[in-house]
């Protein structure tokens, strides 16, 4: 006679039998029989450890790495260069005819609108000064999460080595945009550039 295939106790998996076995027991059995599965409950934010769930998430956050801070360096060149593009607008639309590819822009900037260039260039100074270090002295980094130091790029000047951690870069970078866009709306009263050092823009 053909073997029907009596079950033999071989269930597969274990887990889904004993949710099938749960099922059935609240289908037929009293309401008394079933045990009720227990549902985890959120803990409250208050007593000794509260927040310890954020905090262990705060700490598994990415922290910023080499590529992170050279997308930082990278900011402050294009920003930078978006501020000079402006610059050359104002130029050409005052005398088309110059020649541009002469000379520093910056020197025809000053020949064109002496007020306008020598406001900028007071109020960006440091700016200028950072740039110019990532543009002619850009030598070294470091971003390494295992330390708890600032990942930040070494600069070599005239004066020794100079430091700038990512955080002064992207004010920096945020600083030139707003020079940017003052530049382009003709605003030269106040850029909200940082003020100090002695490097004109090269």
């Amino acid at each position: 006679m053909e073997d029907r295939g009596v079950a033999t106790g071989n269930y597969g998996d274990s887990a889904l039998f004993s949710t099938i076995l749960h099922l059935l027991a609240r289908r037929f059995a009293p309401a008394a029989w079933v045990r009720p599965i227990p549902v985890p409950r959120h803990r409250h934010s208050c007593g000794p450890n509260a927040g310890r769930a954020t905090n262990m998430a705060d700490n598994l956050a990415p922290q910023p790495n080499m590529r992170d801070l050279m997308a930082a360096v990278a900011y402050v060149l294009l920003h930078w260069g978006w501020l000079e593009a402006e610059i050359r607008e104002r130029i050409e639309s005052i005398e088309p005819d110059r020649q541009l590819f002469k000379g520093s822009l910056w020197g025809h900037w000053r020949s064109v609108e002496p007020e306008a260039c020598q406001g900028v260039q007071s109020d960006i100074q440091t700016l200028a000064d950072i740039r110019n270090c990532l543009a002619h002295g850009l030598c070294g980094a470091r971003a390494d999460a295992r330390t708890a130091g600032e990942p930040h790029v070494v600069c070599h000047t005239s004066a020794g080595h100079r430091l700038f951690t990512m955080s002064e870069l992207e004010r920096a970078a945020d600083a030139l945009h707003v020079a940017r866009n003052n530049v382009r709306d003709g605003r030269f009263d106040r850029l909200g550039g940082e003020t100090g050092g002695n490097d004109r823009p090269s």
